[in-house]
């Protein structure tokens, strides 16, 4: 009987250990503008941003000067292993390394641990002004 409760307990503790870490990937593909009129019920398309800071930041952001200040730690990839600087948040899709702004295209995204950030926010910084935050 004591060996049952010992193997029941170290059930019901398991489950604890595996959500320790849950990577996540956050990624906003290009997203292309389309001339004429957007089809009804669906969001109209955004034109992409090239060479745009991105801060990612938790819930709720708290702002300075349009950008969010209250980073959150990214990753360089799924293991979350190896932190990103605050200042270089984001990876490419499919690299490991860390950097500051949206791709040529206007791409980005950043690995994250959804066990300690079910919530995030991130703000974006062009030359022509700050948008966000944006959930």
């Amino acid at each position: 009987m004591k060996i049952l409760k010992l193997c029941l307990a170290a059930l019901l503790f398991v489950p604890l250990l595996a959500v320790a870490q849950n990577p996540a990937r956050f990624d906003l593909p290009v997203v292309t503008t389309t001339p004429g009129q957007v089809p009804v019920g669906s969001l109209p398309d955004l034109l992409a941003i090239t060479n745009a800071t991105i801060s990612v930041c938790g819930y709720p952001a708290v702002l300075s000067s349009g950008m969010c200040t209250n980073t959150i730690t990214t990753y360089t990839d799924a293991t979350l292993s190896h932190s990103c600087p605050s200042t270089a948040q984001l990876t490419a899709p499919g690299t490991s390394t860390c950097i500051s702004t949206t791709g040529l295209q206007g791409s980005f995204g950043f690995w994250y641990n959804a066990a300690t950030q079910a919530h995030l926010t991130y703000t974006i910084e062009t030359t022509w002004g700050t948008f966000g935050p944006y959930d």
